[in-house]
């Protein structure tokens, strides 16, 4: 069984501790019941290194013997994506206008992900029985210039979500895994709690109004099984097992054929007989 696992900016621990602990506990969990996995996750591009080497720390105290290697990935972008083209705002922006943002300008737009160009060397090592455990922010954004083919980064943050699929769908991987700082999808109500969801299609979690950045896994975890028919889920980080085992989180998978209605086969005719 080939999991991706990707830690949400909301359930990656800022520090060691117990909660580092917690989700290392969690993803041990899942090698313990025969999968290998691959691990990103999600936080600000500059505490990437930081982030991930607690992490690998943690991961080799829970896996004895089993290799776990951090590994800085780049994404590739379009250098013609319609997000490179929009000026990024300036940090003192939002200040002098109440957060309106100075003219011409807004939130940085992601661009969207085409290559994690480091993706061969983690399905290496994750054939090979190690755990890579892949930079956060979606990687470090390039582009190939024209005519040179030359990388350069860019100043933009990719998706992190929608490249987890991108590598997901390049491991070929059975399950997609979102681990996040809720149990569950929660389907929003005009009334009342929210409610949450335990199995879905990808076309009734897609059609759900959810909130941007909660909603992004659940997005994402759409858009994988779409593309892909494989199977998705979106819970709690302390319990990734069980978001497999559907006894916590939301699982997202395709639904299921409709078996052709069976009729009754016409009465055997006997030759010569005329029927009754």
């Amino acid at each position: 069984m080939r999991t991706l696992v990707h830690i949400t900016a909301d359930a990656l621990p800022d520090r060691d501790g117990e909660q580092l602990d917690m989700l290392a506990a969690s993803l041990a969990g899942l090698v313990g019941a025969g999968h290998g996995i691959a691990v990103t996750y999600a936080g600000p591009a500059g505490d990437a290194a930081r982030a991930g080497s607690g992490l690998v720390r943690a991961l080799s105290d829970v896996l004895p013997g089993r290799g776990v290697v951090a590994l800085l990935t780049h994404t590739e972008v379009r250098a013609h994506d319609p997000a490179l083209r929009r000026p990024a705002e300036p940090p003192d922006a939002g200040a002098a206008d109440g957060g309106a943002g100075g003219e011409g300008y807004g939130p940085p737009a992601a661009p969207r992900p085409h290559a994690v160009l480091e993706a061969p060397a983690v399905r290496d090592l994750l054939v090979g029985g190690t755990v890579p455990v892949c930079a956060g922010g979606g990687g470090v954004p390039v582009i190939r210039e024209p005519g040179t083919g030359r990388l350069r980064t860019v100043p933009r943050a990719v998706d992190p979500e929608r490249t987890a699929v991108l590598l997901a769908e390049y491991l070929d991987v059975d399950t997609l895994l979102f681990l996040t700082g809720a149990t569950h999808v929660f389907a929003p109500r005009a009334h009342g709690r929210a409610r949450p969801l335990l199995r879905v299609t990808p076309e009734e979690l897609s059609a759900l109004r959810l909130p941007g950045d909660a909603g992004a896994p659940a997005r994402a975890a759409a858009d994988y099984v779409s593309r892909t028919g494989g199977t998705a889920g979106v819970g709690p980080a302390d319990n990734a097992l069980g978001i497999v085992r559907g006894t916590t989180g939301t699982l997202v998978r395709r639904a299921p054929l409709a078996r052709p209605v069976r009729t009754a086969r016409p009465a055997a005719r006997i030759p010569g007989r005329d029927p009754a």
